[in-house]
């Protein structure tokens, strides 16, 4: 019966049909797992989920019960059916100081307006027995502290919007605008200041809609790149709220569809903005910007992401990015943490120096379209002009660099901010609390470091072992 429902799960989670539960059967039949012969069926299939969810749900509800304070996140979508969902999580802090994040549900609303939406989200509060009333302060239970939306007026109004609902059930909560909303709204207002690099990225997003919106458009470029022996990148949104990671993903997809994208729309073209896209892209200025994208971003991000990890793993209590912390096992012996611990070690220092690595691989790159630009240069004109042109050249660089390494800079101050409050607890509320039990903010040992990092472990290392294994690494 366990292997009937880790089946039905499977399907759920990667959101197949139900109507496979009995093709799942008997494949598993023939890799020698024991299904029985019922059951075999999508309606047992749905049986299988509900029991599973009601399950999930009730764990996460004993979870939130024993919290003190709670908030609630929430934000709208539209799923494959053209149907408006509102998506509710709440966030809370579990025992040992740390915030952490739980999906509550999924609800469609009856109206799209502000009372419509709050009583999306009173339902979806209500399926893990959490009710406005039972919020208060005054009340047992957990208390509701804040709630977090995006800027829209329906979701922030203070009369008939989200947050004025809840005002009136909760007076005394904190209503709070999105954080990346917000930077995504200042992304787009420091573009503004800037009129060329504006119509760059208005030029790559208006490529990524043109493709992605348009499936015989599509059809057509992937068709003249089967001619053209070019192997098509996906087109990627230019305008995220990611770092530098979402921007090179868009201009290397663009770099390397550029031949196929210009041919396509030029021939192929029937309106006047495919015409202007084409325009736009064979001009000097585009794909000058375009080279130094991908010639000095990756070298400035990855030596400076290269040095940051080394003062991490080097330090006398090892800073672990978050991608690399290990995660609890209950009941697994204290030798067997040990040897993930050292292979997390491991897998770091390999991190560095594959960054390294890439590095100098950009710094050559970078070069080698430094001597190319010269010898251009030095074809076309003599003198005067050469040097005129050099000057251009060295200023447009300057000015990239400086972009490029505000764009690092960002990134920076997030990575020296992790590192400062690494082993810190996240809610001043309860920052009291935690110091009587801990009194030194440096862990002494390996369970207090792994306390204050996302995903505690409860076995116990001391700070020589752990110094040892990273010496023994290095």
């Amino acid at each position: 019966m366990c292997s009937l429902f880790n089946i039905a799960y499977y399907l759920g989670k990667e959101r197949k049909p139900l109507t496979d539960m009995k093709k799942q059967c008997m494949l598993a039949k023939k890799l020698g797992v024991d299904v029985g012969s019922n059951y075999h069926n999508d309606l047992s299939a749905k049986q299988f989920l509900n029991a599973t969810y009601t399950n999930l749900i009730k764990d996460v509800q004993d979870t939130i019960s024993g919290c003190n304070f709670i908030s609630i996140l929430s934000d709208g979508s539209t799923d494959i059916s053209v149907v408006e969902q509102e998506v509710v999580y709440v966030r809370y802090i579990k025992s040992n100081g740390r915030a952490d994040t739980v999906l509550v549900n999924i609800v469609a609303p009856e109206h799209g307006h502000g009372l419509g939406l709050f009583e999306a989200i009173k339902t979806a509060l209500l399926s893990i027995g959490l009710d406005f009333e039972n919020m208060r302060h005054d009340q047992p239970g957990p208390s509701l502290v804040c709630a977090n939306f995006d800027g829209a007026s329906v979701m922030q109004g203070r009369k008939s919007g989200v947050v004025g609902h809840i005002l009136n059930e909760i007076p005394d909560i904190i209503p709070i605008h999105c954080i990346a909303h917000k930077l995504e709204l200042a992304v787009l207002d420091s573009i503004k200041n800037i009129p060329f690099l504006k119509r760059y990225e208005d030029t790559m997003k208006g490529i990524f809609i043109t493709y992605h919106a348009s499936p015989k458009k599509l059809r057509g470029l992937n068709e003249l790149a089967v001619a053209l022996e070019v192997d098509i990148l996906q087109f990627s949104d230019l305008k995220k709220t990611r770092w530098v990671s979402s921007k090179s993903r868009a201009v290397i997809a663009l770099k390397n569809n550029l031949s196929v994208v210009a041919a396509h729309l030029i021939h192929g073209a029937d309106n006047i903005g495919a015409k202007a896209y084409h325009t736009t892209l064979v001009s000097v200025q585009f794909l000058k910007i375009m080279h130094l994208l991908l010639d000095f971003l990756p070298i400035i991000t990855r030596v400076s992401k290269a040095n940051i990890y080394n003062d991490w793993i080097n330090a006398e209590i090892p800073i672990i990015p978050q991608k690399f912390l290990i995660k609890e096992i209950k009941g697994e012996p204290e030798m067997e943490t040990k040897l993930r611990w050292d292979l997390t070690i491991q897998r770091i220092h390999t991190e560095v120096s594959l960054l390294i690595a890439k590095k100098e691989r950009y710094e050559q790159k970078y070069q080698e379209s430094e001597n190319l630009i010269n010898q251009e240069i030095d074809q076309i004109s003599t003198n005067s002009v050469a040097d005129k042109l050099r000057e251009i050249w060295s200023k447009e660089i300057s000015n990239e660099e400086e972009k490029s390494i505000k764009r690092w800079s960002e990134k920076q101050k997030w990575l020296e901010s992790y590192a400062e409050n690494y082993g810190k607890p996240e809610n001043p509320q309860n920052q009291q609390q935690k110091s009587k039990n801990q009194k030194q903010r440096k862990p002494k040992n390996f369970t207090e470091q792994r306390q204050r990092s996302k995903t505690p472990l409860r076995t116990q290392l001391d700070k020589k072992q752990i110094t040892k294994s990273v010496k023994k690494q290095e």
